[in-house]
């Protein structure tokens, strides 16, 4: 199935330069490109004036079995785009088709998926992180439907190692929103979000968690304390 086949393993791709979005490297290396792994055919150039087209309004999707999750903004290679050229996502097909899915903030300078679980058990829904080094936002999508804002969070929470988790039948989403100190503490930790996928609605919020694990209707986690 059409959907089935982007989700299961939906890289983001940064100025024609491929971030893997499930197994392999899912974090903000884009200097190296990696190939499509849906198809054999290599990904074409892409020509943004030519191929682009906005069709947010219309809820209409990319009509190929290979798409990948896209970021395109101005610059010479990736990772040298401007602050204040941030970009687009959009959907890409392997012949070159384009759907604008997300206009990117004054400011953008990272897109990556929620570490190595971003997309759903049940390969509906797919997670990603849109911000800077220091904090940002978490976008979900439904299948082919236009990213949604999840909340503000620290992107250490994208990092992968299980910051970021579903519940086993994608009906909720986890994800520690790390204190600002979190990469100098001797044990980072932050408020643990839990949301439901459907709305997107805050469904419980747990301070102090350094890891966590979601089984069923279940979450359990990890806090550490000291003696100050």
């Amino acid at each position: 199935m059409l959907i089935k086949r982007l989700f299961k393993c939906l890289p983001l791709l940064v100025m024609l330069g491929l971030l893997a979005a499930c197994g392999g490297n899912s974090g903000g290396d884009t200097d190296n490109v990696t190939a499509v792994p849906a198809g054999p055919t290599p990904m074409p150039t892409f020509d943004p004036a030519v191929r682009m087209a906005d069709t947010r309004a219309a809820n209409v999707g990319v009509e190929a079995d290979d798409a990948v999750l896209a970021w395109i903004a101005e610059g010479v290679a990736p990772g040298s785009q401007t602050a204040d050229k941030p970009g687009q996502i959009v959907l890409l097909n392997a012949g070159g088709d384009a759907r604008v899915m997300l206009d990117l903030p004054n400011g953008t300078t990272r897109v990556q998926a929620c570490g190595e679980r971003a997309t759903s058990p049940d390969s509906r829904y797919f997670a990603f992180f849109v911000g800077n080094d220091t904090n940002g936002t978490l976008y979900l999508m439904d299948k082919r439907g236009v990213p949604e804002s999840v909340a503000e969070m620290n992107p250490l929470g994208c990092l992968g190692n299980g910051t970021f988790q579903y519940a086993p039948d994608g009906t909720r989403l986890g994800y520690i929103n790390f204190a600002a100190d979190a990469l100098t503490s001797e044990f980072p930790s932050g408020t643990l979000k839990i949301h439901t996928t459907t709305d997107r609605a805050e469904a419980g919020s747990f301070e102090n968690a350094a890891s966590f694990d979601m089984q069923a209707q279940n979450v359990a986690f990890i806090s550490f304390f000291n003696n100050n």
